[in-house]
């Protein structure tokens, strides 16, 4: 007769425990929720985050393989050309407004939230004029012309980020990443 002190299939001697489900949720819930202490709340944080990027990186690359699915590979080498400039551009215009919020002392932060939310619209406005003007020359630098009108479409995507509410930044200043991985994968 085995000994059950886990809750698994024993399958040599045919044991099954009964250890209810809710003790692995509770442990689950405990380790995901975080604490009052700050090591507690940057270790559930940390936690959170990994869970994010993982997710994250998974359904990018879900969207990968449906584009390569529903793509010729020379679309999908346009795809990469727009994704390129428009990633560069994104990357050359990063003005820092988020971590500047998150490293405010004060804990309420809503007289700089108009500003910020200001200053991210401009710079939507302004990755997607560049680009919109930028993109004969990139798509001469790669010597494919037809990706021109695709990067001139794709603009719309930092000019509708530029709109970003400025406030999700709150979830990350007071280390609640749980929430804010529930508002990035939704």
């Amino acid at each position: 007769v085995g000994v059950c002190t886990d809750g698994l299939f024993i399958p040599k001697q045919g044991v099954r425990c009964s250890v209810p489900l809710s003790k692995y949720t509770d442990r689950i819930k405990r380790i995901l929720t975080p604490g009052d202490g700050l090591a507690e709340q940057a270790i559930t944080g940390g936690i959170w985050v990994m869970l994010l990027n993982i997710t994250d990186r998974a359904l990018q690359l879900i969207k990968l393989v449906i584009l390569a699915r529903l793509l010729s590979p020379a679309d999908f080498g346009l795809m990469g050309v727009a994704l390129l400039t428009l990633a560069a551009i994104e990357q050359f215009s990063e003005v820092g407004v988020d971590p500047a919020l998150i490293q405010q002392k004060e804990k309420n932060i809503d007289q700089y939230l108009n500003t910020a939310w200001m200053i991210k619209i401009g710079r939507g406005v302004l990755v997607a004029t560049v680009a919109f003007f930028l993109a004969p020359y990139a798509a001469e630098l790669f010597n494919e012309p037809r990706a021109t009108n695709i990067i001139r479409v794709m603009v719309i995507v930092p000019l509708i980020g530029g709109f970003q509410n400025p406030g999700i930044v709150y979830l990350q200043k007071h280390l609640e990443f749980h929430k804010e991985f529930v508002y990035t994968i939704s």
